[in-house]
């Protein structure tokens, strides 16, 4: 006859001592041809193996509560199979005790069931007060040894060694004997040190839990001192009625189970006091071994109770319904919450489905109505509970707070508490929930403030982009209003600069949108440039340098800083228009030749855009501030700047005012629509001339018959090499070449620089009343003049480059 395939669920110890399951499936015990015992498990899903172990007469089994078998293989890896029927696991475990020699009949009331019982059992003396010192030395003696641990576990069990304990206990309470008390401390470790699961189990029941940690109380290492851990146990749990349900409460510690289920009841009291034990009463002496026999036992209840109470419809749709019922006192709807932040730190130690599924049925039955009560509650215990609850679901899926249709938006009221919550660490918290929402790119690179986001490897989910839309329209107003609260003043290089005082909230509160604003920079792309453009946020965050505060205007370098390392010209044109990098090099003025972090993060930020060489930066810092830059003697950087700034502009080996003004207004543009204030007009011809024509004809770039002296060369324009049917480039090559022809016509000189300035503002508020929708793509293909010469922000590659370097 087969043997009966039992369901179990396979669990395999990791390495941060946490149950992993491994799968769930049928496990059936088999003998093969050569008498070898083995346990093999196949999934339910595709009867794939997932376990196949031999029996081996010489390991040591356990069997933990009535579904449980533990065992380690010989590669020192801990398994586990969680059985789905108690019938299932007596069954398996009649088997391995019959494989370990000849084992009795599995019985549940009888300890002998264990695979080593066949051995001679070690004895100890009935405990009286003459012989306790007897029975410590025998203890010590048998823990040197497995085998002998095995023996004496089996012997304490089955002859009720413990409650013998006990009345020895109180007599030398009694009597005030202080040494016998010491002495029976020692034994009540070496027992629990056995590291055996059923005498654990046997110590926590509810009448066995208090004497036991009554004699562990006296303990001879500290012998002048005695611990509380009956007064703490029988005085400080309580118990709180919240619908047909108790709450276990131990210093803010919630468990909520159905009363009529006394199983689940029963093993979250276990929980508590294993918790107890291994955190307070045996946290100095406890050995790996206990202390991982102790974890599997509070893991499997953990499984157990969130099973139990998420399958639980009826229960947790009356266990919201107290949140939004106006009758309920404020305490009842704390219980609550303090109920819901137990339930998700319990929901944290388990596997990814479960803690899934977990989440699934309370957000089905009102999980997010309790924000509202929670992070707007005048206790702070209650705010933090509520932090901590929306963390674990964040933690988990940010999508799930992202698809949330309350009638109040969450993340309204996260950032109304973020503004308004007087404790710092909630701020930091609500801060860190908000970035969490909004970090939709998980393709991005983190290359910090050095550099640009690498590309990102997938679209974002539509939920995200839906959701990032409606943060732009309407929350991140008032996401940055204590920022945009600040008066405006003086940041230039001349002139006094009125200090600005700002509260510490205040202050807080601009650190923290300073720092999502960068978030939001390397990863927000065309919504936050539209921002940016649409406000007067940049404005504000440069106001921060007149603080007193280092760690605000380190704030403020960072925002430029990522602005900056994005090596985007729609950023370099902003701090240009809005001469955000003055307020920067004032700072770093201001701090002299001091050798600290503000300084040097100044000088980062100026060493960067000479390294990167970022012409328009570097020609409107030297055309700006070129007489201070040049009096700057400590460091280099400044004066490497100007020479970048001078070989940019004089191409052709001249150094007056008069050729580099000329050069500026010298507008070259080739067919492809791009052009280089680099490379003189015989080079850029010859880069624009393809291979086939230089063998038809001569170009007329390389023929000095043909220049003309007398205005800008367009010859690019007029007689194109190559003609390309690309829609895109035949508009930009149009525009350019209206322009061009425009120039020819009126005059060679260079436009006025009040002018160009008007054109730069005309585009960008014609940028500003498209709503920014298609920002990105008109950065790419329109002129934008910037003191000077018009040059476009995208160069587009050749499409047949067949010129060679």
């Amino acid at each position: 006859m087969d043997p009966k395939p039992r369901r179990v669920k396979l669990y395999q110890l990791g390495e941060q001592s946490n149950w992993e399951d491994k799968g769930t499936g049928y496990c059936i015990y088999t003998e093969s041809d050569t008498d070898d015992a083995e346990l093999v498990v196949r999934s339910e899903e595709d009867s794939s193996l997932l376990l196949n172990s031999k029996i081996d007469k010489n390991r040591q089994y356990q069997k933990q509560q009535e579904t449980l078998i533990v065992w380690t293989e010989e590669n020192n890896v801990d398994l586990a199979l969680s059985f789905q029927e108690p019938e299932g696991c007596a069954e398996i475990w009649a088997h391995i005790c019959e494989v370990q020699k000849d084992g009795p009949p599995v019985s549940q009331d009888d300890y002998s069931d264990s695979p080593q019982s066949f051995m001679n059992p070690i004895t100890l003396p009935s405990p009286e007060l003459s012989n306790l010192g007897e029975i410590e030395m025998l203890l010590k003696h048998a823990a040197t040894s497995v085998y002998e641990k095995d023996k004496l576990a089996s012997f304490i069990m089955n002859e009720n060694y413990i409650d013998k304990l006990l009345p020895v206990f109180e007599t030398c309470e009694d009597l005030e004997n202080v040494p016998d008390l010491h002495t029976l401390c020692n034994i009540m470790k070496a027992i629990i040190l056995l590291n055996d699961n059923i005498i654990i189990e046997y110590i926590i029941k509810d009448e066995k839990i208090l004497g036991v940690v009554g004699i562990l109380e006296y303990d001879p290492d500290f012998p002048n001192l005695k611990a509380n851990h009956r007064d703490y146990l029988a005085n400080n749990t309580k118990f709180k009625q919240v619908l047909r349900t108790a709450v276990s409460t131990l210093q803010n510690h919630y468990l909520v189970v159905p009363i009529k289920d006394k199983a689940i009841e029963s093993k979250i009291h276990q929980t508590f006091r294993l918790q107890y034990l291994k955190d307070v009463v045996l946290a100095r002496t406890l050995e790996d071994s206990t202390f991982a026999v102790l974890n599997s036992l509070i893991f499997f209840n953990h499984v157990d109770i969130v099973n139990h109470l998420q399958h639980d419809a009826e229960f947790l749709k009356e266990l919201f319904s107290i949140l939004d019922n106006k009758a309920e006192s404020l305490q009842r709807k704390r219980d609550v919450v303090l109920f819901v932040q137990q339930f998700c730190a319990i929901a944290k130690n388990l596997q990814m489905a479960s803690r899934a599924g977990l989440y699934r049925a309370l957000s089905h039955h009102g999980l997010f109505g309790i924000f509202e009560h929670s992070l707007a509650d005048p206790d702070a215990l209650v705010r933090m509970a509520g932090a901590e609850i929306l963390g674990s679901i964040l933690e988990h899926d940010p999508n799930l707070v992202k698809q949330d249709k309350s009638k109040k938006s969450l993340v309204e009221t996260v950032i109304q508490r973020f503004i308004a919550d007087p404790d710092l660490g909630m701020k930091a918290q609500f801060v860190e929930v908000i970035r969490t929402l909004l970090d939709t790119a998980t393709g991005f690179g983190d290359n910090g403030i050095t550099g640009p986001a690498e590309p990102m490897l997938h679209k974002p989910e539509p939920e995200a982009e839906e959701f990032l839309g409606l943060f732009y329209d309407n929350y991140i107003g008032e996401f940055v209003k204590p920022l945009m609260g600040l008066p405006e003043r003086n940041t230039t290089m001349t002139g006094e600069i009125e200090e600005l005082t700002l509260t510490r909230e205040t202050s807080t509160l601009c650190w923290h949108i300073c720092d999502t604003l960068c978030f939001a920079i390397k990863h927000h792309s065309h919504r936050s440039k539209y921002f940016f453009l649409s406000t007067t946020v940049s404005v504000k965050i440069a106001q921060l340098f007149r603080t007193r505060d280092k760690h605000l205007k380190l704030a403020a370098i960072r925002v430029f800083r990522t602005c900056v390392g994005l090596a985007d010209e729609f950023y370099n044109r902003y701090l240009i228009k809005n001469h955000l990098l003055e307020p920067i090099l004032r700072t770093y003025a201001d701090t002299g030749n001091r050798n600290n972090l503000l300084n040097s993060t100044c000088l980062e930020l100026f060493d960067y855009i000479r390294k990167e060489n970022i012409k328009s930066l570097v020609a409107h810092l030297v055309t700006q501030y070129g007489e201070y830059l040049k009096s700057i003697d400590d460091v280099d950087t400044f004066r490497q700047l100007v020479k970048f700034h001078e070989k940019n502009t004089d191409t052709t080996g001249g150094t007056s005012s008069d050729t580099l003004s000329n050069s500026l207004a010298t507008i070259r543009q080739s067919k492809e629509g791009w052009s280089s204030s680099t490379m003189d007009d015989d080079e850029e011809a010859y880069f624009n001339a393809s291979d086939d024509d230089d063998n038809d004809r001569p170009s007329d770039a390389m023929n000095p018959a043909h220049k003309d002296t007398s205005g800008p060369d367009v010859r690019g324009i007029t007689n194109p090499l190559v003609d390309y049917d690309d829609e895109e480039e035949n508009d930009v090559s149009l525009v350019a070449g209206n322009n061009i022809n425009k120039s020819v016509h009126d005059s060679p000189k260079r436009p006025p620089e009040k002018r160009a300035r008007n054109d730069e503002d005309g585009e960008d508020d014609d940028l500003l009343a498209r709503g920014g929708k298609q920002l990105a793509g008109n950065l790419g293909t329109r002129r934008l003049l910037l003191h000077g010469p018009k040059k476009l922000n995208i160069e587009p590659q050749p499409k047949k480059a067949k010129a060679e370097d």
